[in-house]
């Protein structure tokens, strides 16, 4: 009897041993698994590649796709007005979408200046009217930006209407921190203007008019960011 015993008992420890050994091994394929996954590198387009510096695929981008891209800033804030520290109000948000037409004019590290010297602010699916040329330039630190931050390429809209004014495809970016900071500028200037209006955020989004365009600037986009987290 005693001996049936400790035979179950053996039986029943082997048990417990094949199971922890089984549920170690998973554990490993797992964790190999998801490090795989995680170091798996993007596909970049043109003659871009993993070697590639912060500097040539933002060249890249300005000699292919920037002046194709819708750029609108989402929740923007007025720079110049001052909120002060016991007062709960928070300053008015503003949305801007301006047209095609911005080349990239300063690439110096990670900041980054996109100008369109004829720029066009589209409200409510329409552009505005504008006596004087309005000249609108974008300052972007992709320090501040979170490489896996805002939306992948994705489908804005099927309206033709829309896409003509608009775009179709949209890629989004957002601020990537614990506390906000500004992660994107944007200055405008007119003639008939004293002063520049000045409006900072942490949203930005550009759209296209191809899936295949969206998803080429996400991808060398989100490189360019990467690096400069590594900085």
């Amino acid at each position: 009897m005693l001996v049936h015993l400790d035979e179950r008992k053996a039986d029943e420890l082997n048990s417990m041993k094949n199971c922890l050994y089984a549920f170690f091994i998973l554990s490993v394929i797992a964790f190999f698994s998801f490090e795989s996954f995680g170091q798996s590198k993007p596909r970049l387009p043109g003659n871009l590649n993993q070697n590639s510096t912060v500097s040539e695929i933002l060249t890249w981008l300005d000699q292919t796709t920037f002046r194709n891209a819708r750029v609108v800033l989402k929740d923007s804030w007025d720079a110049d007005e001052y909120i002060p520290p016991w007062v709960d109000d928070h300053p008015a948000h503003n949305t801007f979408i301006f047209t095609q037409g911005f080349r990239a004019t300063t690439i110096d590290g990670c900041n980054l200046v996109l100008r369109n010297d004829d720029a066009n602010i589209v409200t409510k699916s329409k552009v505005e009217d504008t006596v004087h040329p309005l000249v609108a330039d974008v300052w972007v630190q992709l320090n501040r930006m979170g490489a896996d931050k805002g939306r992948h390429t994705y489908r804005y809209t099927k309206d033709k209407e829309k896409v003509r004014l608009l775009g179709a495809w949209r890629t989004e970016f957002s601020y990537n921190g614990w506390f906000s900071r500004t992660m994107v500028g944007l200055t405008l200037s007119s003639p008939e203007w004293k002063k520049p209006q000045r409006w900072e955020g942490l949203n930005l989004a550009f759209t296209f008019d191809t899936r295949e365009m969206g998803e080429q600037f996400d991808a060398a986009f989100r490189q360019a960011i990467r690096l400069c987290k590594k900085k």
